[in-house]
């Protein structure tokens, strides 16, 4: 078989050939011979299946043809414009029909391994998301790409395909192929099976890998024209490149280089036919001096093109067919051929170069060498050995069009070739087969000192020719694979779980040049009777990699293939799965559930009940905002306890900082307006506390809030961020399970810390007022009860900023449902602190311990609704009360009462307020018994009460009338016996 390449290719005349005659052609296993590959390349010269680079491999006409030529389903006949743009019209005028590559639906282990039924990932090289809704391939959710610099030779191609095989479909890695060259394809998945030589040795590919940070996932190389290279492997470098990969190793863009488990050996080689006629050309000792100058030269004579065969040998320009030709060149391309099928045979010419008559010392015979960029030292060997022959430079498609030219006219050749190579191994055991020269044998001096491969493309002789000491032969050589330091980085990324294996596996993967050998044998086999290299590579490669599948899978890394708990769920199931995957799901939704019901059905009662006189004393704005904050905050928990996706983590963002900030701010305003009370108590000083002060304090800082919120979610909202976990486990296929979780997660952790810090400051600043207020007993006010729901409320932030600190021990997921379980206990307690013990309470049961009455007064307009007065005087008298008159008297001190007096006088009334503290339950008012001013019904004519809530030593004999609006009603206590302990509210 005889490799392609773009130059050669495009050479190729176009013809007709029956497609159902090829497409039958695969039935039985033909005899092996060496004829077989100089008709294959007849074949493949003459019909135009491998239009390789500049069309589709292999045209059609049914997608029929094209499973029965394939014996693959999964080939179908494909229509496209010359326009490579997609066109379903048949009788378009431009349009071309070719069979897609069975191998791009599934891969190789789908359409070859039995019971193997996972789809490949998909690479950038795919046409996303056409190749997943078709079910060619399926995406990579977790690997980042891998790219394989191609090169420009099949040992290499088959190296880089089978890793592109394991990777690809059995580790879940994208992989695609960097040629070098725009327009160029090679990738094992090739939809049009394109097999295409590009550069060789683009080492500036690898440093745009390492520059990129490892992102070479751009659109195929050839699809623009202005793209830049990427590669992350070399999978096959020979030894003349040693000196730059030092280079690039010193600039820390790739790491030293490994052996890739073949040997190489590239020398001087000829045919059989020649050792058979002269023995002593097989080492240089037979070539060398000038007694051996005449040998050379008529023995290695210089290729001829079709054109200067007709031009130069052919008496009538081959218009009159002869034994090498039948007709003339059709256009320059094909003149440029030194072998095509049928048509021109080739030949090997004598020059006056080869005439040592007229050039006794200067005569010698020609060298088919290596293109520039290759590693190859024929020159410096042959002058320094003082060899009569001169290295010609060759593109690798005129390399083997020479060598098939001297295959089919039975001619000498002398040629610079290399093994493991496909030529090399189609040759074998025939009268052609390649038998290597032996050179003077290498040593250390003479390899350090050979010439580089961009020396032996300079333009001076003696740079080209280098040192003496380095014309020895070359020894077989490990060949070597580079990889860049960016590929490290790249799958050591992220935690362990997550990282990729295509680092370890890369670097220890090995081919050896035996196994590379059998799979060139395949090749070769198949394409006897199929006739399409580009694709009986590819079958041969995936049909080596299913006969030897267990040795394979001993490259694989430790605890890999990994399979993913969600990768085959469906939309219907995921939830299911988490919440049988993860119990901790449910335990959290249950709390999540049981608060949001508790604080909704206590909203609803505290709506029943807010014209109770205990209500009315908490203040229903301040109980109103309360529990629309609790709201709030148990929904946040119950959505923070669902599987979070997008909408969740930016709901629960909203919930709860809204809602957190709603219940905290009342609280911090009340315990802050009772600290200030007993302050001023203690000095005997009127405050004055608006009602509405709440509630504009509680607007202003929802409204920060509010734009904080904004903020964060214009700049950085928070999203579903998935959590991996590695586990022992493995399943039915032997791949190590990895659970997934997933949690709300910004990009950064400033939103998060700037979130807690709110809330921490608010609860420490409020906690601080409890504190300062934990000796005012709850005779007239709820302090108690307050402290109580604030150190709830600090003890719960405390453990959630706890959960903050183990999330890389239990994980985020964990720790996001500790934090939505924390909540709702939270709310639950709340509602068990503040607002049960008020819905359960009576005011019988309150009347009942106490036969304190009230009498009914009119408050003097006077009274400003919010003013308090905060006495301090210590009790020094001791109060008598009745139970069975309207009135109460007290023995009040007599200080006091001296200074209660001239207010009254004054009718400088004392109003407490009580309408955001509830009282002591031994003070009660009972206006069924209380007398009446009027004597009706225990209301005065404008039906206002006013009430005097009693300590255990105080009375109130001096309460003036009111003429108040309801709205405006208040308590008044003289506060002189109060002991400083005691404040009273306006409702």
């Amino acid at each position: 078989m005889e490799p392609s390449s773009k130059q050669k290719t495009k050479n190729m005349a176009s013809g007709t050939v029956d497609l159902y005659e090829y497409a039958h052609r695969r039935s039985t296993r033909p005899t092996y011979s060496w004829a077989w590959l100089f008709l294959l390349q007849v074949l493949l010269l003459l019909h135009p299946l491998t239009v390789l680079g500049d069309g589709p491999v292999v045209p059609c006409n049914s997608t029929q043809f094209c499973q029965d030529y394939f014996q693959s389903p999964n080939s179908e006949c494909v229509v496209q414009s010359d326009s490579d743009n997609d066109d379903d019209d048949a009788n378009s005028s431009s349009y071309i029909m070719y069979c897609s590559n069975p191998f791009t639906v599934g891969g190789c282990l789908y359409n070859m391994l039995p019971g193997w039924n996972r789809l490949r990932v998909c690479n950038s090289q795919d046409t996303l998301p056409t190749a997943v809704d078709a079910g060619h391939c399926r995406l990579s959710r977790y690997y980042k790409e891998v790219r394989f610099l191609s090169q420009n030779w099949e040992s290499a191609f088959i190296t880089s395909w089978i890793q592109q095989i394991i990777l690809s479909e059995l580790l879940d890695v994208p992989t695609s192929m960097e040629t070098g060259m725009s327009g160029l394809e090679v990738q094992f998945y090739d939809h049009p099976l394109r097999m295409d030589y590009g550069t060789s040795n683009d080492w500036s590919a690898l440093q745009r890998a390492t520059e990129r940070h490892g992102d070479c996932s751009h659109p195929a190389s050839g699809a623009n024209e202005e793209e830049e290279t990427c590669a992350h492997v070399n999978v096959e470098v020979w030894e003349g490149q040693s000196d730059l990969i030092d280079e690039l190793v010193a600039a820390n863009m790739v790491e030293p280089s490994l052996g890739n488990g073949a040997l190489g050996q590239q020398s001087w080689f000829i045919p059989r036919i020649t050792a058979l006629k002269d023995p002593t050309l097989l080492t240089y000792l037979g070539m060398r001096g000038p007694e051996n100058r005449h040998k050379m030269a008529e023995t290695f004579l210089l290729p001829t093109t079709w054109h200067d065969y007709c031009q130069l040998v052919s008496e009538d320009e081959c218009d009159t067919p002869d034994d090498r030709v039948t007709r003339p060149p059709l256009d320059d391309q094909e003149g440029n051929l030194y072998h095509h099928a049928n048509d021109y045979r080739g030949y090997f010419r004598f020059t006056d170069a080869n005439n040592c008559t007229l050039h006794p010392t200067t005569c010698h015979g020609f060298m088919a060498d290596y293109p520039c960029g290759w590693s190859s030292y024929s020159q410096p060997q042959a002058v320094y050995n003082d060899i009569a022959i001169e290295p010609i430079k060759y593109t690798y498609g005129e390399l083997t069009q020479i060598w098939a030219a001297a295959n089919d006219t039975q001619s000498h050749l002398l040629l610079h070739w290399w093994t493991p190579e496909a030529l090399y191994q189609s040759m074998v055991g025939t009268d052609f087969e390649l038998l290597r020269v032996s050179l003077p044998p290498a040593n250390q001096d003479c390899i350090e000192q050979r010439i580089t491969p961009v020396e032996r493309c300079n333009e001076s002789i003696s740079v080209q020719l280098g040192d003496p000491v380095g014309a020895c032969d070359e020894p077989s050589f490990p060949l070597q694979k580079v990889l860049t330091r960016s590929l490290y980085d790249m799958s050591k990324d992220g935690p362990l779980a997550a990282q990729s294996p295509a680092y370890d596996f890369i670097k220890g993967f090995t081919l050896s040049d035996f196994q590379l050998g059998k799979i060139f044998d395949y090749w070769l086999e198949a394409s006897e009777y199929d006739d399409i290299p580009s694709y009986d590579l590819r079958h041969a490669t995936c049909r080596w990699v299913v006969e030897n599948w267990d040795d394979l899978q001993g490259f694989v890394p430790r605890t890999y293939p990994r399979v993913f708990t969600s990768d085959d769920e469906n939309n219907n199931a995921k939830f299911a799965h988490t919440l049988q995957a993860h119990p901790f799901h449910i335990v959290a939704l249950s709390f999540g559930i049981c608060s949001t019901l508790l604080i909704v059905g206590v909203a609803v009662a505290v709506y029943q009940q807010r014209h109770r006189r205990v209500m009315q004393n908490a203040q229903l704005e301040f109980v109103s905002i309360l529990l629309v904050g609790l709201v709030l905050v148990a929904l946040a928990a119950l959505v923070a306890a669902l599987p979070p996706v997008n909408w969740t983590c930016i709901t629960v963002a909203w919930l709860f900082n809204i809602g957190y900030t709603l219940e905290l701010v009342p609280l911090v305003v009340k315990i802050a307006a009772i600290s200030r009370m007993m302050r001023a108590a203690r000095k005997c000083r009127r405050v004055v506390l608006d009602r509405t002060r709440l509630v504009r304090i509680v607007a202003a800082l929802c409204m920060i809030a509010v734009l904080f919120l904004g903020v964060w979610m214009g700049v950085d909202p928070p999203h579903k961020e998935l959590q991996l976990h590695l586990t022992n486990q493995q399943n039915d296929r032997g791949a190590t399970i990895v659970t997934t979780t997933s949690h709300c997660e910004s990009n950064s952790q400033a939103w998060r810390f700037i979130s807690v810090t709110w809330h921490v400051l608010m609860l420490v600043t409020a906690t601080v007022l409890a504190f300062q207020t934990r000796k005012l007993q709850h005779g007239i006010n709820e302090s108690q009860a307050l402290a109580i729901l604030i150190y709830s409320h600090f003890f719960f932030v405390v453990l959630r900023v706890i959960t903050f600190f183990l999330e890389d021990s239990i994980g985020e997921s964990q720790a996001a449902l500790s934090r939505s379980i924390l909540l709702s206990v939270d709310v639950i307690a709340t509602a068990f602190i503040y607002f049960i013990p008020k819905l359960l309470s009576s005011d019988d049961d309150d009347a009942n311990r106490s036969s304190v009455y009230a009498s009914t007064r009119r408050m003097p307009s006077s009274i400003v609704s919010g003013s308090v007065v905060m006495p301090h005087a210590p009790q020094l008298g001791t109060t008598t009360t009745t139970t069975t008159t309207t009135t109460a008297t007290t023995t009040r001190n007599p200080t006091c009462s001296s200074g209660i007096n001239d207010s009254a006088k004054n009718n400088d009334v004392v109003p407490v307020m009580e309408d955001i503290e509830s009282f002591h339950e031994d003070v009660v008012v009972d206006q069924e018994h209380a007398p009446n001013k009027e004597g009706e019904d225990g209301d005065d004519e404008n039906g206002i009460l006013e009430r005097h809530f009693l300590d255990d030593d105080v009375s109130n004999e001096n309460a003036p009338e009111t003429d108040a609006k309801p709205e405006e009603a208040m308590t008044m206590i003289d506060g002189c016996g109060l002991r400083c302990r005691h404040c009273g509210i306006v409702n």
